[in-house]
């Protein structure tokens, strides 16, 4: 049963990270022009509401996509940063620390309100789990 639940939680992590790089990827690139916004880019498939600074998410935001994901909290260079929590659509979420876009430190997630995971994350990666 050990193993199952070993698997089945750095398959959760995988997803996660995937996800996180992607959306770290499509934050990158995203331009903007104020020290406070709500821009909407490419044609409104992507929304942003919060804090910039040098033409970059800096800050307390929230970040929507077309799609219902979400991810608000923290952001610096553009990045996810510090604390913060992304949501998707397909029901399951992620709360904790980021660093350079990715989970990293204490994190969790959740599907239907139930801790699935909980542990330590490293670039984005499950580090340790408890």
């Amino acid at each position: 049963m050990g193993d199952k639940l070993k698997i089945h939680a750095r398959l959760i992590g995988e997803i996660v990270t995937v996800t996180v790089i992607v959306i770290f990827a499509m934050v990158s690139l995203l331009p903007t022009a104020s020290l406070f916004g709500t821009p909407k880019i490419n044609d409104g498939d992507l929304t942003y509401h919060g804090q910039i600074k040098n033409h970059k998410y800096d800050g307390k935001g929230k970040l929507t996509f077309q799609n219902a994901d979400y991810y608000v909290g923290d952001f610096k260079d553009g990045r996810f940063a510090n604390q913060g929590k992304f949501v998707s659509h397909d029901g399951w979420e992620f709360q904790g620390k980021f660093r350079h876009g990715v989970p990293n430190g204490k994190g969790q997630i959740k599907q239907q309100n139930q801790i699935i995971f909980q542990g330590d994350f490293k670039n984005g990666e499950v580090n340790h789990a408890n």
